[in-house]
């Protein structure tokens, strides 16, 4: 069999793509190499929420009537009435982890356990060769990428990353048993929630804390209805895609909080805490250290008592200062990457970079490719698509321009009426 298209990972983007791709005559597979499906689980707290509307789902956006929205997984699931009732705000980290799950399980086109070794050209387009030698090769006319982001780690760390120096991607998956000092590096989303979490565990032996970022202050998401009406929307994203790279280049930096920013709930949540642990004299009592405008410039792991030596540098002043700690815990974001690895030489000659070394990507998400075929990359495209690309809330308005670019019969969008209708 020769498919229509085979999406390598099967998260968020590729399950929104698959939903829609039901609704056509096109044969689709989508391929993770996880055996059982997860989902940030290293940062899977009962509390944590993702921060989108319960409504910018999978497919909701594209298709409010679909058997594969959240509502429906809410009621398929029973729990629909209590959902209501509790009234969230965002959406549970763990229940959209359940939701994904439900989807995966409702797909037929979902197959996990498979990994992509290789991926090279041939006559139908595509021949992708799984990691299982056992297992024949798969043939697609399209293939569509989405392997996610990866954790960004500061250069010098790279090589010495260890039960006690580890990204906050990690975090569930190290105990902090013996932990008495914790160094977290970072001020955004990640780096405050795991504050919450350390409070409220009361089994660990923590005496301190201490956050180094380079940022003056922990700034909050901009979320507010002109933010999302300006930038979260097709037209938002349609627009920024017109635009110039080096003009993308500057709203990146301009919309960045718009993207990367805390909670406001969350920055509240801590910052009482911390007022309580201060102040109420009840139980036990963590010291808590800030040291914004600052970045940590070096590390040296000592023997003695598992020390860790760090040195923390002011960015405006250069002034020095050597902390201690004994876990440091690097809450310092992520990065898009393009997966060459799995590409033959063939492929990787004929797709377009621009002067930044960067893919070039076409609207439709699809790599400029002098191949057979078309090659869709998926949360790889910050630079050509803005802010918006790594974010989930657009998941289903980006699967409908990839399913319409390969299926013209596919229903248009209805235009939607937006605050913000256009720009000159």
């Amino acid at each position: 069999m020769i498919f229509d298209l085979v999406g390598i990972g099967a998260g968020p983007f590729n399950l929104s793509l698959g939903i829609l791709l039901k609704d056509t005559k096109l044969k689709s597979l989508f391929l993770d190499k996880k055996t059982d499906f997860f989902w940030h689980s290293g940062m899977k707290l009962k509390f944590a929420t993702i921060q989108n509307s319960n409504l910018k789902d999978l497919v909701s956006l594209v298709k409010p009537t679909s058997e594969y929205s959240f509502f429906n997984f809410l009621y398929e699931t029973g729990r629909l009435e209590s959902y209501i009732i509790a009234n969230f705000s965002f959406t549970l980290r763990w229940e959209y982890e359940q939701y994904l799950q439900w989807v995966i399980s409702k797909l037929d086109t979902v197959r996990m356990g498979n990994e992509v070794k290789h991926i090279k050209e041939c006559e139908e387009g595509f021949e992708i060769i799984l990691k299982n030698d056992s297992q024949k090769p798969i043939f697609a006319k399209n293939i569509s990428v989405a392997l996610g982001v990866k954790p960004l780690i500061p250069e010098f760390l790279e090589n010495n990353l260890s039960e006690r120096i580890f990204h906050n991607s990690e975090y569930q998956f190290h105990s902090k048993k013996g932990a008495k000092n914790i160094l977290i590096v970072g001020g955004g989303q990640s780096a405050l929630e795991i504050i919450i979490d350390l409070f409220n565990d009361k089994n660990n032996d923590i005496e301190s804390i201490t956050m180094v970022y380079r940022e003056s202050f922990t700034h909050q998401m901009e979320d507010s209805q002109f933010a999302e009406d300006k930038i979260y929307t097709e037209m938002g994203l349609s627009n920024f895609y017109k635009l110039p790279p080096e003009l993308k280049e500057n709203l990146n930096k301009q919309y960045r909080f718009a993207s990367d920013g805390a909670s406001p709930h969350t920055i509240e949540e801590v910052y009482q805490m911390l007022y309580t642990n201060r102040y109420s004299k009840i139980g036990k009592q963590i010291k808590f250290n800030i040291y914004s405008e600052c970045s940590v410039c070096d590390v040296t792991e000592t023997d003695k008592d598992l020390d860790i030596k760090v040195a923390i540098e002011n960015i405006y002043s250069k002034n020095q200062k050597i902390i201690s700690a004994d876990m440091i815990i690097l809450a310092t974001g992520y990065k898009q990457y393009f997966p060459k690895e799995i590409f033959s030489d063939e492929i990787l000659s004929k797709i377009k970079k621009d002067n930044n070394y960067n893919v070039c990507i076409s609207e439709d998400y699809s790599l400029k490719y002098e191949g057979k075929g078309k090659i869709f990359y998926l949360n790889g495209g910050k630079h050509t698509h803005g802010v918006v690309d790594p974010n989930l809330s657009l998941n289903a308005s980006r699967a409908r321009k990839i399913v319409l670019s390969l299926d013209k019969t596919f229903p248009k969008p209805v235009k939607q009426d937006t605050i913000f209708g256009g720009i000159i």
